[in-house]
């Protein structure tokens, strides 16, 4: 009888806490149809960016195409006059070809940026994560203005700007956000400025973790689990 009685509380246990866990996973990711809703959009605007970094990368070729077609022109000067203005034009053609590249990359995250028109900060982070994936494109996102964006992803509260709407992003948006940001700086040439800007960055990243744990704990202090032994002395007083 008493193995009985005891099979019983841990069974009831057992349920009890995995209708909790199905509770909390259904408020964090939602429901099936609306796991599958996100999925389905996000590879959609995948898709959609995947054709505008075509679009954009096609109009950059182009563009470096005709500047080496018109710094190609023969001209009517002597044989002297032609070696220096080819000497000329090598030396200013690779900085102009690398402003061409970083004002289209520019232009391509702000056509991103656009698309973002959202308040999903998940979404949002994902995307600025995805984007940080190359040195160009950190170039552009620091040129084009997403350092604040990340920093309201990681550090926002209720005052803050209505882009990223009310509050700060999930921890995982935080933790997708600071990768992201962590990409960018390291994406700067190993010059004074970005050895300084690493080195703050790094205690920034110390002091993150610091409060995310004081966070944690926090929520788990305000949030105890019910203990085995409670429960078992409700249903003793209940059977």
């Amino acid at each position: 009888m008493y193995f009985t009685l005891q099979t019983d509380m841990s069974r009831r246990q057992l349920e009890f806490e995995a209708r909790q866990i199905r509770s909390a996973m259904e408020e964090q990711l939602g429901s099936c149809q609306e796991m599958e809703r996100r999925a389905q959009a996000r590879v959609s605007r995948i898709q959609q960016i995947e054709k505008d970094i075509l679009r954009l990368g096609s109009r950059n070729q182009d563009a470096a195409q005709t500047s080496t077609e018109s710094s190609t022109l023969p001209s009517a000067a002597s044989s002297t006059r032609l070696d220096l203005d080819s000497a000329n034009d090598s030396s200013y053609s690779v900085p102009r070809r690398i402003t061409s590249h970083l004002g289209t990359k520019v232009e391509m995250v702000y056509s991103l940026l656009s698309m973002l028109g959202t308040h999903d900060k998940d979404d949002m982070s994902r995307t600025l994560l995805a984007m940080s994936s190359s040195q160009d494109s950190c170039i552009a996102m620091r040129q084009s203005g997403c350092l604040p964006l990340l920093i309201q992803l990681l550090h926002g509260n209720d005052k803050d700007s209505l882009l990223l709407g009310n509050s700060r992003g999930s921890k995982e948006a935080r933790a997708r956000a600071s990768a992201a940001l962590h990409n960018i700086v390291h994406s700067q040439p190993e010059d004074k400025r970005g050895r300084r800007e690493i080195r703050v960055l790094h205690l920034l990243e110390q002091v993150r973790v610091y409060c995310e744990s004081c966070w944690a704990w926090q929520e788990d202090r305000s949030h105890p689990m019910p203990s085995p032994v409670e429960l078992r002395s409700v249903l003793l007083c209940v059977s």
